[in-house]
Parts: structure tokens; sequence; C-alpha cells
């Protein structure tokens, strides 16, 4: 009795230890205590410029697309809708992409004038891509009255509601370049942010100053929605780790009195093929001789998994 006794004392004294413990870090958010620190190992990949004398970049990680045919859809058609219009294309290849569910179908329409090329997800059978290109474009719209930029972004986002249901969570940005046949045309970007990190969960789509769509582009449209990829990790963090993965590229520059080097940097996150979240860096040095009147650019692309 007496041993029963010093084990039921002995348990009640560790509940009492570890609710003491519990109350100590009562007001704590877990979330910002994560079981273990993450290395955040920054590895580079092969959208980085060529390696020089000074310069050592390393290829850790593919992120180039690849283009490959499908034999078993060679000479294969498929019909798709692009506003009230219906195209029918041809196979013309597989572009193989190292994001998630990014690998398109390309197909290629020409009808008169008009030359088509569109891109379709494999694994959804969903339009993802398109352009167009019309030599009699100008006839055609010869006498129309030319748009506003905002009514040209407001076509584009009525398209966008087609293909995402929560378009007010992306910021928009456009910008407007002068063409040749079509005159003029607005690329709007739309492009969904996280904790003020921008995502590849983005589309851009091309409208001409006549209010027709001349091209679009969906990345990963919708996929990064309510994604807590972000939360248990501190950027502050990688941000240090990529700055001394930095340095290392570029230390033969750095260290050298013959040149100036200085550096900017962009991040997104990104969904790789295998599943994983993470953020791709891309790091721009502009170099500059300190003795002539020389100066070139470089670019590093890295890669920090989240997973």
């Amino acid at each position: 009795m007496k041993n029963i006794f010093c084990k039921i004392s002995a348990l009640m004294l560790a509940l009492c230890t570890l609710t003491s413990c519990g109350d100590v870090n009562s007001t704590a958010n877990t979330m910002d205590f994560p079981a273990h620190t993450p290395e955040y190992t920054v590895l580079e990949t092969d959208l980085s410029s060529d390696s020089s004398a000074l310069i050592k970049h390393t290829a850790d990680v593919k992120l180039v697309l690849d283009d490959k045919t499908d034999a078993g859809k060679k000479d294969s058609t498929k019909e798709v809708t692009v506003g009230n219009e219906k195209i029918t294309g041809k196979y013309f290849k597989t572009s193989v992409s190292p994001y998630y569910n990014r690998t398109a179908d390309i197909y290629k329409s020409t009808s008169g004038s008009v030359q088509a090329q569109f891109s379709v997800d494999p694994a959804t059978n969903k339009l993802v891509g398109y352009s167009v290109y019309d030599t009699e474009y100008a006839a055609k719209v010869e006498g129309k009255n030319e748009l506003t930029k905002e009514e040209c972004i407001e076509i584009a986002e009525n398209y966008l509601k087609q293909h995402v249901s929560d378009i007010e969570n992306y910021r928009i940005t456009c910008e407007y370049s002068p063409l040749e046949i079509y005159k003029g045309r607005y690329a709007v970007y739309f492009t969904r942010y996280i904790n003020d990190i921008p995502t590849i969960d983005s589309a851009y789509i091309y409208v001409s100053v006549y209010g027709d769509i001349m091209r679009f582009d969906f990345g990963n449209l919708g996929d990064m929605k309510d994604t807590a990829a972000l939360n248990p990790h501190n950027i502050a963090d990688i941000d240090k780790n990529v700055e001394e993965k930095r340095n290392e590229v570029y230390g033969g520059l750095i260290n050298s009195e013959e040149y100036e080097v200085s550096f900017s940097q962009s991040k997104k996150l990104v969904r790789l093929e295998n599943g994983k979240y993470a953020l791709q860096y891309t790091v721009n040095a502009n170099i500059s001789y300190t003795n002539k009147d020389m100066h070139f650019a470089d670019t590093s692309s890295f890669i920090v998994y989240l997973e």
C-alpha cells in the first residue's frame, strides 16, 4: 500500500509540474515557437546566369521548362472557347514545368489571317494559356473607339472571374505598350499575396485598346488560397541565409578592389512539382569597375524549401 501511495504522489507531482509549465507560457502563440529550428538550406537553380571567373554559380535545382512531344497525342485536336469564340487547335507539344500543376499541352490553330495558340492542363483539362495574332486586325477594328485603361482593366477582371472565385484577393498592376498591328495593349497582372509576399498564384491578361483579349496565362490560379505554408517560418532567418549564399556566389567580386557590387532582390512563394512549398529568390547583381567606366549585371536564382 505504501508503494502505491508513493507512485500516486509522484504522478500528482509530475502533473502539477506540467501544469505549472503550461501556465507560464499560456499567452504564447505556439505557431511562433516551432518544435525545431529549420535549417533553411539555400539551393541555387539553373535560372542563374552562367558562371564567370569570379562568380561561382551552381545548379542544385532545375527550374527551366522542358518541351517534349507526346507521341500518343500527335495529330490530335482540341476545341476550346475564348470569349464567345470556339477555337480548334492541333497538338504541337507539351511544356513540362518544374512547378506544381503547371505542365501544359500546347495546341496551334490557323484560320485565315488569325494564328492562335492555347495551353491546356492535361490533368484537369482546363484552359490555362492563350495567344492570338491577326494580321488583319487593324482593318477589322477600323472606326472603333479606343478604350481607357480603366475599361481594359475591367474587361480583364470580368474574364478572370470566369476562372477564379476570389478575384478580390489579387493585387492588380497594369502596363501599357504600343503595338504596330494592335496599336496598343494593356497588360493586366493579377497576383495573390500571402503575408505581403507575392505568390506563383497569378495571372496576366493582355487586352487591346479596342477591348479584345489578345493573350493570357494563368499560373497556379487559385492554388494558394488559404495556404498556411508561411505561418511557422521566420522570413528574416531565410533572408539572412539567402544573403549569406549570395555573398558566397559573388565573394570573388565583393572581396576584390577592382569591383563595386550592389544587389537588389525579390522573392515569391511557389509550389514545386513534388508538391512542396518553397520561397524562390531572384537576386540581381549590378557590378561596376572601380577604375573604368564599365559595368555589367548578373542574376542568381535561389530556392529555400519550407517543408
